[in-house]
């Protein structure tokens, strides 16, 4: 191997570690491992009344739907985030390269914040 190819598989090397630092230490794939397996269903009479669209829109889908399976529910709303976002010129930005996953995070952190209140987020399956 010439000294080149030797250095490029160094620096490739170390590129990935970095990578890898940034996430938490529990792995990613344990993490949608375990999202697979929660369920998400309103609670009726909801606590208070939702104060941001996309609470609106997560109680109108449980409303309509019933328990439904918190990563699709994850997903569902992602990609509705997203194309609304496309549409408001979001596509000249990088958020085309990266897609819907790109709001899973803000989505989560909404599901997360008002569990208990507006709905639960249980380990069973969707009934």
């Amino acid at each position: 191997m010439s000294l080149f190819a030797q250095q490029k598989q160094n620096s490739l090397k170390s590129t990935a570690w970095q990578l890898w630092k940034i996430f938490p230490s529990t792995t990613v794939w344990q993490e949608r491992e375990h999202e697979a397996r929660l369920s998400v269903r309103l609670i009726q009479p909801e606590r208070r009344a939702p104060r941001t669209p996309i609470e609106t829109q997560i109680v109108s889908i449980l409303a309509s739907e019933g328990a439904t399976s918190y990563e699709s529910l994850v997903q569902r709303l992602a990609d509705e985030l997203y194309r609304k976002e496309l549409l408001q010129g979001g596509g000249t930005l990088d958020i085309g390269l990266f897609g819907s996953r790109l709001f899973d995070r803000d989505v989560v952190a909404v599901l997360k914040s008002a569990d208990g209140i507006l709905w639960e987020i249980n380990g069973g399956p969707t009934t």
